[in-house]
């Protein structure tokens, strides 16, 4: 800030020359002499065209023509300042005695151009560099312990028509202020007030600032600062104090952006993608603690307003090197369901799906590297679209756009949620997590995530999941892992088993179309967006079930067979049952070819039966078989009874042999 007072003090030299010419000197003298005391002050070459008119009445001052004031040689951008008129007054009596006070100061058309170079200089560094060092000598030093610089006074100073542009060679950006209208007051003794409008990168600006004491802000001191500032439908308030060696602010503060689009633009960055209304109506408020030294921001007591979601915030952030932050968070509900929705989510059901499947709308997760991040939160409810929990006490750490939720405890339908879930987006979008539940009602989440509301009972699930892909269509045809689910008592609606099996009619329906049981386990692999079961348990009152089958996540379809087994007088009948086709429209048949298949067996076994039998009684009669000693076989008791005949015609030849040779023998005698 020193570069402030040199400048003042030497519109001030230029003040006295002219003063002190004006009876000696024609204008162009006077405007020379002004000039060339104007450069010896500061080391930059003032040029004043027109007339340039002393006044002595009512203040003594001076009225020039056009100003132009040169920029630093290194520049190639134009003068640092271009003026239509300038015109300056000060008291008499307090500038005997080494006082400054400017009783009025008004530019007209002004035109200041502030540039900064890649090595940290800015031209508006007036002394040439071998001057700068016996400049210090002569400037009163800050003492960084509130030291005041000697005291600057201006009863009105005005700026009309002006235009302000910055550039930062360093960073490449630049900043335009325009139709600058600025009143500030800096009374003797009082606190220094400016106020103004103007547009800054097109937007509309206003801006309304008092600071306590403005030599001892300048010169290191801490102030009373008061601050209300608008931009771009945007309105920042602070009220506390504030330093400026080492920069430090304390205080209450709050902030309102109507839409964050039009404030990002005017700030000269890209707006993140934030869905569903979330980038509108944003609030914070708070007490603000900000330590420049150490690279600390503090907030206390702050409360937090995103898209009608409201939370109360304790947090620090950590600006020296990468941004850290470290929060509390506590609210009632938040609702973060349009971050999942997509664009398409109008003509859909819950969970982002549409008439045609997942929304493919591009999720854009580029703010998750904005920062790092290690959160505790505490809400009554929390809405992601896909999942609805609440209460929820859980830890959110982001690293390098690695989100990880650590969910220690968390209410939902009806029961409890516990696990781990990551969104990573430092290689495009990929989620993964290990999540159990207990005691989840089933028919809300199946109807929140899928559209599904057939089953009705409490359950015990676990999923463990990955999936890649920058939409909700390519995340769910993508996903991979494994699932189990124990289920207790409940109803499995459109479809009433126990009806089909007892009335022996695979059309049946019945009153209420439903199905009562005991418990149902299952497990499933996933690959490929598909999940495989075939160890499907069904345990009803009057039935047993097996099922086995898919469910096709990504295409939103489900092709699953049930075979339940009735339990009737120890005899069990089976009717399978097909489960198939979209999730908004499922069809539940009976497996006709199933049923024919086992009728067509039973009527097969009794024509075997049959033929069997007629052979037997065949085999009996004309070879005199007895099956009854060999259980039924019939090939066996052949061979046995041709094994007897063998015997039998043996005993028979080996008996005439005996006969024949006894009589030849018997004859030899």
């Amino acid at each position: 800030m020193r570069w402030i007072v040199r400048l003042i003090g030497a519109l001030v030299a230029v003040v006295v020359v002219a003063v002190a010419a004006l009876f000696l000197l024609p204008s162009e003298r006077i405007a020379r002499l002004a000039a060339e005391q104007f450069t010896a002050a500061t080391g930059r070459a003032l040029e004043i065209g027109g007339e340039v008119r002393p006044t002595l009445w009512p203040t003594l001052g001076v009225r020039t023509g056009p100003v132009v004031l040169a920029n630093a040689d290194w520049s190639q951008n134009g003068p640092m300042l271009t003026a239509d008129s300038l015109s300056i007054g000060v008291r008499v009596m307090p500038l005997l005695s080494g006082a400054v006070e400017i009783e009025e100061v008004s530019a007209v058309g002004a035109n200041v151009l502030l540039e900064r170079r890649a090595d940290g200089s800015g031209n508006w560094e007036l002394l040439p560099p071998g001057e700068a060092a016996a400049a210090a000598d002569t400037i009163p030093q800050d003492t960084g312990a509130g030291g005041a610089l000697p005291p600057i006074v201006l009863d009105r100073g005005l700026l009309e028509n002006a235009s302000l542009r910055f550039i930062d060679h360093g960073a490449g950006s630049e900043i335009a202020l325009t139709a600058l209208n600025l009143e500030v007051a800096l009374p003797a003794g009082g606190e220094a007030r400016a106020t103004g409008t103007g547009r800054f990168n097109g937007a509309d600006l206003s801006i309304d600032a008092a600071i306590g004491n403005l030599s001892a802000f300048l010169g290191g001191g801490v102030q009373s600062v008061r601050l209300a500032a608008g931009l771009a439908g945007a309105e920042v308030r602070f009220d506390g104090r504030a330093g400026l060696q080492p920069v430090a602010v304390e205080g209450d503060s709050s902030v309102t952006v109507a839409a964050l689009g039009p404030l990002m633009q005017a700030l000269g960055q890209a707006a993140p993608a934030l869905p569903g209304g979330l980038d509108r109506n944003i609030a914070a408020s708070g007490r603000v603690t900000y330590t420049g030294q150490t690279g600390g921001l503090f907030l206390r007591g702050g409360a937090v307003t995103l898209g009608g979601n409201r939370m109360a915030v304790d947090l620090d952030l950590a600006t020296a090197g990468r941004m850290k932050l470290t929060a509390n968070l506590s609210g009632g509900a938040l609702d973060l369901s349009a971050f999942t929705a997509g664009s398409g989510g109008s003509g859909g059901t819950g969970g982002g799906t549409t008439a045609s499947g997942w929304s493919r709308a591009p999720i854009e997760v580029s703010g998750l590297d904005a920062l790092d991040a290690e959160v505790t939160l505490s809400l009554t409810t929390l809405d992601l679209g896909l999942l609805k929990m609440g209460p929820i006490e859980a830890k959110v750490t982001l690293d390098r756009a690695r989100m990880v939720a650590d969910i220690a405890r968390a209410g939902a339908y009806g029961g409890t949620i516990s696990g781990q879930a990551v969104v990573n987006g430092r290689n495009g979008l990929s989620l993964g997590g290990d999540i159990s539940a207990r005691g989840v009602a089933l028919q809300p989440l199946l109807t929140d995530f899928a559209d599904i509301d057939r089953l009705v009972g409490n359950a015990d699930l676990r999923v463990k999941y990955l999936m890649a892909g920058n939409s909700l269509d390519a995340l769910m045809r993508s996903m991979s892992g494994e699932a189990q689910a124990s289920i207790g008592q409940g109803e499995l609606l459109g479809l009433d088993l126990g009806g089909m099996i007892r009335n022996l009619d695979v059309g049946y329906r019945g009153e209420g179309a439903k199905t009562v049981f005991n418990a149902i386990t299952a497990s499933a692999t996933i690959a490929g967006g598909v999940a495989s079961n075939t160890d499907l348990n069904f345990d009803a009152p009057l039935l047993r079930a097996t099922g086995s089958g898919t469910v096709d996540i990504g295409n939103q379809s489900v092709s699953y067979r049930i075979v339940p087994v009735a339990l009737t007088g120890g005899n069990g009948i089976t009717v399978p049952v097909i489960v198939e086709g979209p999730w908004s429209d499922v069809s539940v048949r009976p497996d006709l070819e199933a049923i024919l298949n086992q009728n067509l067996a039973a009527e097969r076994e009794a024509i075997e039966q049959q033929v069997r039998s007629q052979a037997e009684e065949a085999l009996r009669r004309e070879l005199g078989v007895d099956t009854s000693t060999t259980g039924g076989d019939v090939e066996q008791a052949v061979r046995d009874r041709v094994d007897q005949q063998a015997d039998e015609l043996r005993n028979q030849v080996g008996q005439q042999l005996l006969e024949g040779l006894g009589g030849l023998l018997g004859g030899g005698n």
